[in-house]
């Protein structure tokens, strides 16, 4: 019984291991996708500030009398 302990012991850290390694690729991975959604947000962010600011012009616009 105790000859299979350190074998067990072995086989346990291995399988930890392969986790652990797994687990940071995902958290990687995870971590890349959130900095591309991050900057996807800021870009239509601007997007929607730059057609706010087009609308307020076009509203000026439309209340001045005609030239």
């Amino acid at each position: 019984m105790h000859r299979n302990c350190s074998a067990n012991l072995k086989a346990k850290d291995a399988d930890r291991s392969s986790q652990l390694e797994k687990l940071t690729g995902e958290l990687d991975n995870n971590g890349s996708a959130l900095e591309n959604k991050e900057t996807a947000i800021k870009e239509l962010g601007m997007e929607l500030k730059n057609c706010h600011s087009m609308i307020l012009q076009l509203k000026l616009r439309m209340r001045r009398p005609h030239q």
